[in-house]
C-alpha cells in the first residue's frame, strides 16, 4: 500500500514538472516573438545619428531575390540581422517593387527608410544611380498636390 502512495505521488509531480515546463518554453518562446514582431517594425538604424553615420553604395541587380537584398544589406552594414531584414522586406509595401540600381545609403537610415528609397517606382529615364534625395523631392511634391 505504502509504494502506490509513492508511485501516485511521483505521477502527481511529474505532471507538475511537465506542466511548469511547458509554461516556462510558452513564454519563453513567447517572449522571443514578441521582440522579434516588435523589431520588424521599430529597428533603429545602424548608426545612432548622421554624425557617426557612413555613405554606403549598394548595387542591387535584377536577378537578386528578397532574401539576397537582405543579406547583402547586412553585409553592407545596413542591417543587423539578414531574418529580420527579410521580415520587413516582405511586409512592407515595396516587397514586389524593388528596383534594381545602383544606391547611395546610410548607416542612420532605418529599414523602412532604406526601403522606401529602393522600393520607389522610378520613371524611365535611363538612370540607375538613385541616392534616394530626388525621388523623395519628387514623391513629397507629388503628394502635396493632391
Amino acid at each position: 500500500m505504502g509504494s502506490k502512495v509513492v508511485l501516485k505521488i511521483l505521477s502527481i509531480l511529474t505532471r507538475i514538472l511537465l506542466i511548469l515546463v511547458i509554461v516556462a518554453g510558452s513564454i519563453i518562446v513567447g517572449r522571443k516573438s514578441y521582440e522579434f514582431g516588435y523589431r520588424v517594425f521599430a529597428e533603429e538604424p545602424m548608426a545612432p545619428d548622421a554624425e557617426h553615420a557612413r555613405k554606403v553604395n549598394v548595387q542591387i541587380t535584377e536577378n537578386m531575390s528578397n532574401r539576397d537584398i537582405a543579406e547583402l544589406m547586412v553585409k553592407k552594414g545596413l542591417a543587423r540581422n539578414e531574418v529580420l531584414f527579410y521580415v520587413q522586406i516582405i511586409s512592407s509595401d515595396y516587397k514586389n517593387s524593388i528596383q534594381p540600381g545602383l544606391y547611395v545609403l546610410s548607416t542612420d537610415m532605418t529599414a523602412g527608410e532604406i526601403l522606401e528609397i529602393i522600393g520607389q517606382k522610378r520613371e524611365s529615364d535611363g538612370n540607375s544611380n538613385n541616392s534616394g534625395a530626388a525621388d523623395s523631392e519628387k514623391k513629397d511634391e507629388d503628394n502635396s498636390g493632391k
